[in-house]
């Protein structure tokens, strides 16, 4: 429901859909009032194409296995087909080895819009590594703790008193080491626990964060209770 939209800092759209006119109204108004979304080219009917994406369709069907992120070499992923836009407004944060733009930002109002280009970011039936790391981009100034090491599987649930817990997946076969920076947690030292393995936490304050100083086995699963009630 467009109505809800305010309710959320953040939109992803995802899902084999095609935004109405009402749809891509709804989100202009969203974005403008300073949200930011997320959105990829097949979502949106080239006749409809608006604007405020900062860049327009040129009809022409590209395709690679590589892709550049900023400045960085060329990496390998899933082949996967994508429209060829021409930006006008918009930066280019990921590219093609050729230059050809895959994931665009266009600052609007007072938010912004990200547009990636790869058919619903899937190449072989499987998720793009550009994928994972454009989710991990757009996500990151929303998230609630900061991963210090390897990409760690997390989600932050916080109790009705304030309490956190942290849950921690290792998605690899090798041991994951790193740190966990919880926010505005400085005060809570001494006060972190693993329930899921029972067991005290290594953690410590550094300036206003409380850092859970962490060793996950393959496939490892912790489940941190931060006290702040």
């Amino acid at each position: 429901d467009p109505v809800l939209l305010d309710a959320y800092r953040a939109l992803v759209v995802l899902g084999d859909i095609t935004l109405s006119d009402e749809w891509l109204s709804s989100l202009e108004g969203y974005v403008r009032a300073g949200g930011k979304v997320l959105v990829n080219a097949a979502h949106v009917p080239a006749a409809s194409w608006p604007d405020w994406l900062g860049c327009r369709p040129t009809g022409v069907q590209r395709s690679s296995s590589h892709f550049c992120w900023a400045e960085q070499p060329p990496q390998r992923d899933y082949p996967f087909e994508f429209p060829e836009v021409k930006p006008h407004a918009a930066a280019v944060l990921a590219s093609a080895p050729d230059g050809s733009p895959l994931v665009l930002a266009n600052h609007v109002g007072k938010g912004e819009v990200w547009l990636t280009t790869p058919s619903y970011l899937i190449g072989q039936s499987e998720l793009l590594t550009l994928g994972r790391r454009v989710f991990e981009q757009f996500l990151r100034p929303f998230d609630p703790v900061r991963i210090d090491g390897p990409p760690l599987a997390h989600i932050v649930n916080r109790r009705s008193n304030g309490d956190l817990l942290i849950t921690l997946g290792n998605e690899s076969s090798e041991q994951w080491i790193g740190g966990v920076f919880v926010p505005d947690a400085a005060w809570c030292e001494g006060r972190a626990r693993d329930l899921w393995n029972d067991r005290g936490v290594i953690h410590y304050a550094e300036g206003n964060y409380l850092v859970l100083s962490l060793v996950l086995p393959p496939w490892g699963l912790a489940v941190i209770e931060v006290k702040r009630s």
